[in-house]
C-alpha cells in the first residue's frame, strides 16, 4: 500500500556530524537518481531526514562550511534540530517529548 511505501522509504539519521551530512547527501542522491531510474512511481515518496541535539550541522566546524552544509541539505533533506533523541528501535524512534 502506499502507507507502506511511505513508511518504509522514510530514513531518519541521528546526528549531524560529518559522517551524517555525507551519507545523507549520498541517500538522497541515491533515491533522486538510480531509485528515480529504477521505480519511477516512488518518485517523490522516500524523504531523508537528520535529527541532531545541537542547533547546528557539523558544529564543530566553521561557520561558513555550517552554513553551505545547511544551505545544501534544506534543497533535498529535512532536518530537525536541537532534537534529543531517546530510543530508537526498528520502526520508531523517541525524542525527549515521547
Amino acid at each position: 500500500t502506499m502507507d507502506e511505501k511511505k513508511r518504509f522509504l522514510n530514513f531518519v539519521i541521528v546526528g549531524g556530524g560529518p559522517t551524517s551530512c555525507e551519507f545523507a547527501g549520498e541517500l538522497q542522491e541515491f533515491i533522486k537518481n538510480d531509485v528515480k531510474n529504477l521505480f519511477p512511481e516512488l518518485t517523490g515518496i522516500a524523504k531523508v531526514n537528520i535529527v541532531n541535539k545541537a542547533e547546528k550541522l557539523l558544529p564543530s566546524y566553521a561557520s561558513d562550511i555550517q552554513n553551505y552544509t545547511e544551505k545544501g541539505s534544506n534543497k533535498m533533506v529535512s532536518t530537525s534540530l536541537m532534537e534529543l533523541m531517546q530510543r530508537v528501535q526498528e520502526e520508531q524512534i523517541w525524542d525527549r517529548r515521547g
